[in-house]
C-alpha cells in the first residue's frame, strides 16, 4: 500500500491526474505487452501528460523498465502486482431492480466488519471523495452480510446480488463496497486509502 501511495501522491502541491487503479492497470497492462505512452494513455484514459508522470513514477519506483520500444513491468511490478493485485480487483456484480446498480462492481475489504452508521458513512465518504457519487457499504461476517441503514428491501436485494461474489462462502470478514460500474478508479482509490490506514499508514 505504502508503494501505492507514494506513486499516487500529490507533488508541488497538485494531486495527480491517476490514482491507485491507473497504477494497477498499467502494471497489467505493460506486463502482458510492451506500450507507448500514447498507447498507453488510451488503454488508461489519461491524458499524455498524466501518462508521462505516471510512467516516471513507476520507472523511480524500479516497478517499470523503459527502453526504445516503450514500457514494460519489472520484477518488482510483478511482485506488487502479485501481492495487491487481487486484494484491489473489484468483481462485477449486478442488483436487479437497482436502476443505477444494474451494472456494478463489489469489492471486499479484509477489515473488521463495520456495523455502526457511523463507520458505514466514514467509509462510503472515502468513495465519494473519489469521485463516484453512489457507494453502497456493508459489512460480511459469516453467515451474516448486511447493509445497515437501508431499507430492508433493498438490503435483500443487495444480499441476493452479491452473496455469490463477495467471499461470503468463503468465510471472508470485512467491508464490502459496492458502487456503479463506471466508478472502479474511485473504488480502488478510495480501497487504497482504507488498506493504508488499516495498515496505520499515513494518508
Amino acid at each position: 500500500m505504502a508503494t501505492l501511495k507514494r506513486i499516487t501522491a500529490a507533488e508541488r502541491g497538485g494531486k495527480p491526474g491517476f490514482g491507485p487503479w491507473h497504477v494497477l492497470e498499467a502494471l497489467r497492462k505493460i506486463s502482458k505487452y510492451e506500450l507507448g505512452r500514447i498507447a498507453l494513455s488510451r488503454e488508461l484514459g489519461l491524458t499524455e501528460a498524466s501518462t508521462k508522470t505516471l510512467l516516471r513514477r513507476l520507472v523511480d519506483e524500479g516497478l517499470v523498465i523503459k527502453d526504445d520500444k516503450g514500457s514494460r513491468t519489472s520484477e518488482k511490478g510483478l511482485q506488487l502486482l502479485s501481492s495487491i493485485g487481487d486484494v484491489l480487483s473489484p468483481t462485477r456484480c449486478s442488483v436487479k431492480g437497482v436502476e443505477r446498480l444494474e451494472d456494478c462492481l463489489t469489492l471486499t475489504i479484509d477489515s473488521e466488519p463495520p456495523r455502526d452508521l457511523t463507520k458505514i458513512y466514514e467509509i462510503r465518504d472515502y468513495v465519494v471523495s473519489e469521485g463516484c457519487r453512489l457507494a453502497v457499504v456493508g459489512y460480511l461476517d459469516p453467515p451474516q452480510l448486511g447493509f445497515p441503514g437501508l431499507p430492508s428491501e433493498l438490503e435483500s436485494a443487495l444480499r441476493e446480488s452479491v452473496a455469490n461474489v463477495c467471499g461470503l462462502s468463503e468465510g471472508r470478514r470485512g467491508t464490502i463496497i459496492i458502487v456503479p460500474s463506471s466508478c472502479g478508479p474511485a473504488l480502488v482509490g478510495a480501497a487504497t486509502d482504507l488498506l493504508a490506514q488499516e495498515c496505520g499508514l499515513s494518508l
